[in-house]
């Protein structure tokens, strides 16, 4: 089974959130709420929102789709709030940090992938990776550093001596794959670029 790391925005102040960070609601909960966000984003538009609810037979996970559904239904945006890094997340992060030479500047970066810190200390994706995430200061402080490196400032290290050296999860080679990374670079910049103009926090999954 591979990994991907997934990227979302929420709220800062919203009751599941706020529930999984003080441990009143289990870390599955928010996971739940990224995979029916997930299914929404992908349904065919005559598909109604509540057809998901008949895929979950438990009354808590599926109380959280509820709530989940009644977010997007007053916050509709942020249904598209969201990243997918693919397995592309530590070369993407390799490539940034090598950017720079601002130590400052590399943590937000490892930030802007992985997560500033775990949401609460029980709470895990399926794999057993933690759940992290950004407040939505540290989602801010992201987007303007992301908003000052080009991709360009990205690709040059690609296919380096060191690149080639790091034992990098999925790396490739293939003098293609800059062009396949482009995507999730701008996707992953767009992300943060919206979640912070709207004051959101970013939930960070390992899966």
């Amino acid at each position: 089974m591979g990994r991907e790391i997934r990227l979302q925005a929420f709220p800062e102040n919203w009751p599941l959130l706020t529930r999984v960070r003080t441990g009143k609601t289990s870390g599955d909960f928010i996971q739940t709420a990224k995979i029916y966000l997930s299914w929404l984003r992908g349904k065919h538009r005559q598909t109604p929102a509540e057809a998901y609810f008949a895929q979950e037979t438990d009354e808590e996970y599926l109380a959280i789709c509820h709530e989940t559904l009644e977010l997007v239904t007053t916050q509709p945006q942020i249904l598209w709030r969201g990243a997918d890094l693919d397995r592309r997340f530590e070369v993407l992060h390799f490539l940034l940090c090598e950017s720079t030479d601002s130590l400052e500047t590399r943590d937000a970066f490892t930030y802007a992938i992985y997560g500033r810190e775990p949401i609460h200390p029980d709470a895990t994706a399926t794999q057993g990776a933690p759940i992290k995430w950004n407040d939505a200061d540290t989602t801010r402080r992201i987007q303007k550093v992301l908003d000052e490196i080009e991709y360009a400032d990205v690709a040059i290290h690609f296919g380096t001596e060191k690149f080639l050296r790091e034992p990098l999860y999925k790396k490739s080679t293939d003098r293609r794959e800059p062009i396949g990374l482009y995507s999730f670079y701008c996707e992953m910049k767009e992300y943060y670029r919206s979640a912070a103009r709207f004051g959101n926090a970013t939930i960070v999954i390992l899966d």
